[in-house]
């Protein structure tokens, strides 16, 4: 399949993906979507179609949001390409806030490549230029320089999910 047939079918998997999720009460809605699960499966894949995708100002915010919700596997430095072209398009006005605090702040038992790797310089300065869009409120920046800079929140975040694993596997 050619690169533009490929896209094409991204974008129909995509926008389904956000029609099951509706009102997003959770976002987990979105694995009712085969074609999320295979999105969000091998993210590597369609990273290409998803920054075209983000660069659309015809696409929708929630849109957006889901294919950005899909890419959360990916390797630290895909989630940083990721990260810097969307804090570009915001620079440029080119998308909706929301859409950039989808990538900082992805549900508690979502992967969020960024939390993790938290001593990364590079994740540091992607946060440092996020905390600098006049939308992000001081609540959130404490948050972040006391949760996300010292591991307190890569550490959360790993309990929650053992959590979660264990009461998945009726333990």
């Amino acid at each position: 399949m050619d690169i533009v047939h490929h896209c094409q079918h991204y974008g129909e998997m995509i926008r389904d993906a956000d029609a099951k999720a509706g009102d997003y009460t959770s976002e987990d809605d979105l694995f009712a979507s085969s074609g999320f699960i295979e999105i969000y499966e091998s993210p590597e894949a369609y990273l290409p179609c998803t920054l075209s995708l983000l660069a659309d100002k015809g696409v929708r915010t929630s849109v957006k949001h889901a294919a950005i919700m899909a890419m959360q596997k990916l390797n630290t430095d895909a989630f940083l390409h990721l990260t810097n072209f969307v804090l570009v398009l915001r620079s440029e006005g080119k998308v909706e806030f929301a859409v950039l605090q989808t990538i900082f702040d992805a549900p508690a038992d979502w992967a969020n490549a960024l939390i993790y790797p938290y001593k990364d310089p590079r994740v540091r300065a992607a946060y440092e230029a996020y905390m600098q869009h006049p939308e992000v409120e001081e609540e959130e920046k404490r948050a972040i320089r006391e949760d996300v800079f010292t591991g307190k929140a890569a550490a959360t975040r790993r309990l929650l999910r053992e959590n979660l694993e264990h009461s998945r596997n009726g333990f």
